[in-house]
């Protein structure tokens, strides 16, 4: 499941980079059907981001709430 939310992530990056070359932008079928398709995975893309934005923060603070350095400050 990760990985194809990973892929649909970089093709959403490579769909802004081609979006911003001129020859893309010049080609209006082409930065229409490009448009479409970024258009179409953004939303996922969005929630992907905040969920591995999410799970890294709450890493971070089990990892400080079971620290042995959180334990000292406490005791």
């Amino acid at each position: 499941m990760f990985e194809k939310l990973s892929s649909t992530e970089a093709r959403y990056v490579e769909l802004e980079k081609k979006m911003s070359e001129p020859e893309v932008a010049q080609d209006n079928v082409l930065y229409s059907r490009l448009a479409k398709e970024l258009s179409n995975i953004q939303g996922l893309v969005v929630k992907y981001r905040l969920y591995k934005k999410l799970s890294s923060e709450s890493q971070e603070l089990e990892e400080e709430l079971f620290s042995k350095k959180h334990d000292e400050e406490f005791t």
